[in-house]
């Protein structure tokens, strides 16, 4: 998981990557996937099973793997293991710089969403009506 932080750019948030090994072990529903190149973990990413839908999250790679076919191959593997495991789709939520490195894979976009500004660690948040 920490080179999945790393590729968000989000290392100094430790507190994130205990959380998200532990839930993966525990749900069983979610996958860990792992590029390596020599051995060194160079991209990772979650894929997430269940309730009749398989999800993609948390793809990362490194800036310094970028543009070497990780990202590639870890949605691809994603996919294939969704497929085995009788998932006819496939979705993700992609920040806009990448949606068109997901279109190039196949992927429709269907539209946009509304984000709030959430950031680890930044503590409780509290929401009031209008």
């Amino acid at each position: 998981m920490h080179v999945v932080l790393e590729g968000f750019g989000l290392t100094e948030f430790h507190d994130l990557e205990s959380g998200l090994t532990e839930t993966g072990v525990l749900s069983g529903r979610w996958h860990r996937l792992t590029a390596l190149q020599d051995g060194t973990a160079v991209g990772a990413a979650l894929l997430f099973t269940g309730d009749g839908v398989a999800g993609l999250h948390w793809l990362g790679v490194p800036q310094m793997f970028r543009k070497r076919g990780a990202g590639i191959l870890l949605t691809r593997q994603a996919l294939t293991l969704a497929a085995r495991m009788g998932y006819s789709h496939l979705v993700l939520q992609a920040n806009p710089d990448v949606i068109s490195f997901y279109v190039r894979l196949g992927f429709d976009n269907v539209g946009d969403i509304a984000v709030f500004d959430w950031r680890p660690g930044i503590g409780a948040l509290t929401v009031e009506p209008d």
